[in-house]
């Protein structure tokens, strides 16, 4: 999984790690992403979320995923 979460009693931690010294935010990212957080939403024990990402947060979308996309 590209994201994952991780429970500490009244916050949790989302980390996420797309492979590549970039983190670049491409399609298996953002379902992964999307998937977690209605998990969060639903959480009612956590109060506080932390976003990070291992490595760096992320410098933006895959733009060769995003041409990809377009050309179809």
């Amino acid at each position: 999984m590209v994201v994952k979460l991780e429970s500490y009693g009244n916050y949790s931690v989302l980390k996420f790690n797309t492979g590549g010294k970039y983190n670049l935010f491409n399609i298996k990212f953002m379902t992964d992403m999307i998937d977690v957080l209605s998990n969060v939403e639903e959480d009612r024990i956590s109060r506080f979320l932390i976003i990070e990402g291992e490595g760096n947060f992320g410098t933006g979308a895959d733009i060769t995923e995003l041409k990809k996309l377009m050309m179809t």
